[in-house]
């Protein structure tokens, strides 16, 4: 059973989750840690004085939709690798039991949903959390700036009730 070359659309739709959701943690990993360096590398290569352009931000877009193009097109090839390892590994831990071969087989290929959408649910959470500390600390501020214009207020007040005295 040989992988052919071609497009997977849910990993070029969801990208690095879509190994998180294969358990292929430790591809994972490094697809988070090439990705970026790539595009950094690009970055430097194209704008060596840092400049930053429109043109230059399409040119980065474009190598990072690249990459994930790529990538969805190897992706079959590079599960089918990992499936194949796994059940090597199995078929070596159980030599003579069939039975738990197999269960531990499906055991292994089953996927999880819970990482990804964890995964994709936390910047949302980050972003909740802190805009509330963000509300938090601007409501203080006005609070504050109210206390001590009130104070000011008070105290022009005060300085208009006292008596003039001519001298």
């Amino acid at each position: 059973m040989e992988a052919s070359l071609s497009l997977e659309l849910a990993t070029f739709i969801f990208g690095q989750n879509w190994l998180l959701y294969r358990g292929m943690y430790l591809y994972f990993f490094l697809y988070l840690l090439l990705a970026p360096t790539i595009i950094g590398i690009a970055a430097v290569i194209l704008s060596p004085d840092y400049s930053f352009s429109v043109g230059a931000c399409i040119t980065m877009l474009l190598i990072g939709f690249s990459l994930q193009a790529a990538f969805a097109c190897i992706a079959n090839r590079l599960y089918l690798y990992h499936a194949k390892h796994k059940i090597s590994a199995i078929k070596q831990r159980y030599p003579d039991h069939h039975e738990q071969q197999e269960e531990a087989i499906i055991s292994a290929g089953e996927t999880s949903l819970y990482i990804p959408i964890a995964l994709a649910l936390l910047p949302l959470l980050i972003a909740i959390v802190v805009s509330m500390f963000s509300y938090v600390n601007i409501y203080k501020r006005i609070q504050q700036d109210l206390q001590f214009n009130s104070m000011e207020i008070h105290s022009n007040r005060s300085v208009e009730l006292l008596p003039k005295i001519s001298l």
